[in-house]
């Protein structure tokens, strides 16, 4: 072990300088102590920067330690768009997406008041006498308020939120279901409405800043809200209950205004 350790230091010298004495002339703990010792002072003579590794190690740390006022969004309001994915939990269900409002307020740890306006469209599929047929397009226009709180660390926050309201829906049948009602049935669709019903929403969002304007969204919610369709025909009125309940997934960017 001695004689690798006293190889090493020999290398490393020669790599630097030259030696000031050779083995002959000393015992080896001697000779291993003063090669360290020359290797030491050469160093001290070396500028940093003579070495090619040492620029792009600096660069590279500067750019993984990232600094407070560049990470985090410095402005109260945040503005933007992105997508949301609805998830149904009624089998008669369908999964929908669409654009989605990606919006932000306030800075600080703390309670805050939340206002939540989670709109989408489902599709939904129902029975006409023995015919399985799409009916249409329950449209889900949701206006909710609660509280919610946020934590933060460095450029990342999470806002944990429970938000109820009301929503404000409307159906749109499709030309399908005229036709199965005609052929299936014997009637003559004439509309369905949608009743309007409470609306309950939770959600985790979290934003990643990506400077002091630019924020990230990825957000999980759960939203309830079952709404009663009443389907018309030239016979009467046929009245059914839908679960809407979903889950949501949104992606979004927000730029800071004020």
């Amino acid at each position: 072990g001695f004689g690798m350790l006293w190889v090493g230091a020999s290398i490393a010298c020669r790599a630097r300088g030259p030696a000031s004495r050779t083995p002959s002339q000393l015992h080896r703990p001697r000779l291993l102590r003063e090669r360290i010792g020359s290797c030491q002072r050469v160093s001290e003579m070396s500028s940093p920067m003579r070495t090619p590794l040492t620029p792009l190690l600096l660069v590279l740390l500067a750019l993984a330690i990232p600094s407070p006022s560049w990470a985090q969004i410095d402005k109260s309001v945040a503005l933007g768009g992105g997508i949301g994915f609805y998830f149904p939990f009624d089998d008669d269900a369908r999964s929908g997406v669409g654009p989605s409002l990606a919006y932000r307020f306030g800075k600080p740890e703390r309670w805050r008041p939340m206002v939540a306006f989670n709109w989408f469209t489902t599709t939904f599929d129902g029975n006409v006498g023995e015919t399985r047929v799409e009916l249409g397009d329950l449209r889900i226009r949701p206006v909710m308020g609660g509280y919610g709180y946020t934590v933060k660390r460095g450029p990342l926050a999470a806002t944990f939120s429970a938000v109820g309201g009301i929503a404000f829906n409307s159906f749109d049948p499709t030309g399908n279901a005229r036709v199965a009602y005609a052929e299936s049935a014997d009637r003559v669709l004439l509309d369905i409405t949608a009743s309007n019903t409470p609306a309950a929403r939770t959600e985790v969002a979290l934003w990643y800043d990506l400077n002091t304007r630019i924020g990230i969204l990825v957000a999980f919610g759960y939203i309830v809200t079952r709404p009663e369709i009443d389907i018309v025909t030239d016979v009467g009125t046929e009245t059914r209950r839908l679960k809407a309940d979903a889950l949501k997934l949104q992606f979004g960017v927000a730029y800071g205004i004020f």
